[in-house]
């Protein structure tokens, strides 16, 4: 390296090696098959929509590896495909009941998952590092360790599996740490060599996609006054936590929330967290998320966000039409609304299971908070 000035502060100026760019490298392919229906019933009031739909896509951009004498990255090139199959179904009805009743809902339900069927890896690595992929693997898997209690004894950690690979810092497994489950048998808790053929005691125990989605919305009018409610969730997604928030003393000393205080003792031996022990923010298996001594990535701490919330509700009353009618006026309407108002979720920490961003591979950071409730007061007049 070449200084510009003496005391080393700049480099003198230059120009890098061009990007290397495939000949054969072209625009990724989509093709997608659709099977649906639109059934209405019973004079209109009952309605069912349904779609089943496959989308393949084709000639997936990866980077590849060349010697370090190339001299420039490798090139990107097609290699790789993933097949994304999924369904949609939804039914409406709308009903009036004498004269002064109106009726009506929706109910929506779709799912869908997404495999890889084409991608270079040789060694079918299961690292979750960016564009580390294999055929059959499920996008957004989450690999880990299964948790399979804690030790209660010095004489329990003395004859069970080594779990020494973990340990980051001065941190010694004994009484009160976690005791992750030897699944192949080798006496050792360890991650093997990181592939789908030898993965040691490592399995897939979730994945971050969205799956089970559903939403309802029901309403009702009755002599100028209407009701309307929305309902959402998603019926199963899991996600790796990391950060303050998540997990008690993940780096130093930091501090410890409410939801963090169960920790485990001789007196509390089925408690939700370990002993307390700061620093668990290492890295004990390369090509997992972040995590160590009692935080290695499983499924005792993995986050559940799943939820059910009820998302929005309106209440309204409009004028009557003949006294509207004196003055020219087409509507006046005061309504009420409120956001956010109820939710059934266990997630694990506290935390907003509808924001946190799915596209993150690190995992939960501690930056999402609970849902906020709000509320609103309307008016709506037309001429």
């Amino acid at each position: 390296v070449n200084w510009l000035t003496p005391t080393g502060t700049a480099l003198t100026p230059s120009i890098g090696q061009p990007l290397a760019v495939a000949n054969s490298l072209k625009w990724e392919r989509i093709k997608t098959l659709d099977f649906g229906t639109d059934i209405r019933l019973f004079k209109n009031h009952i309605g069912i929509t349904a779609d089943w739909y496959e989308r393949n896509t084709q000639g997936m951009v990866q980077q590849t590896s060349v010697p370090s004498t190339f001299g420039t990255a490798g090139p990107r090139i097609n290699a790789g495909n993933f097949r994304t199959r999924g369904y949609e179904i939804s039914v409406d009805a709308n009903y009036s009941v004498g004269k002064n009743w109106n009726l009506y809902g929706t109910f929506s339900f779709w799912d869908y998952k997404t495999v890889f069927t084409k991608w270079s890896n040789p060694n079918l690595s299961i690292s979750n590092g960016t564009g580390i992929n294999y055929v059959g693997k499920t996008y957004g898997e989450i690999w880990g360790l299964e948790t399979g209690g804690y030790f209660q004894s010095a004489d329990e950690v003395a004859k069970a599996p080594s779990q020494k690979v973990l340990q980051s810092g001065n941190f010694v497994f004994g009484p009160g740490d976690v005791r992750y489950n030897d699944l192949n048998g080798d006496n050792a808790i360890n991650s093997g060599t990181m592939t789908l053929a030898n993965h040691g005691d490592l399995k897939v125990i979730g994945n971050t996609q969205p799956r089970y989605q559903y939403s309802t919305r029901l309403g009702a009018s009755w002599k100028g006054f209407d009701a309307d409610i929305f309902i959402q969730g998603v019926g199963k997604r899991d996600w790796w936590g990391i950060g303050n928030v998540a997990l008690p003393l993940y780096q130093s000393l930091d501090i410890v929330y409410a939801n963090q205080l169960d920790y485990w003792t001789v007196a509390n031996p089925n408690a939700k967290f370990p002993r307390p022990y700061a620093n668990n923010n290492a890295t004990a298996i390369a090509g997992l998320n972040l995590g160590s001594n009692n935080f290695v990535p499983q499924t005792k701490y993995l986050l559940n966000l799943a939820y059910c919330r009820l998302k929005n509700a309106t209440f309204g009353y409009s004028l009557p039409q003949n006294v509207l009618n004196r003055y020219n006026i087409q509507k006046v309407r005061v309504y009420f609304s409120g956001q956010n108002l109820a939710e059934i979720s266990n997630v694990g920490a506290p935390i907003d299971p509808e924001i946190t961003d799915p596209s993150s591979t690190g995992g939960f950071i501690g930056r999402n908070w609970p849902f906020s409730r709000q509320y609103s007061f309307g008016l709506q007049l037309t001429f």
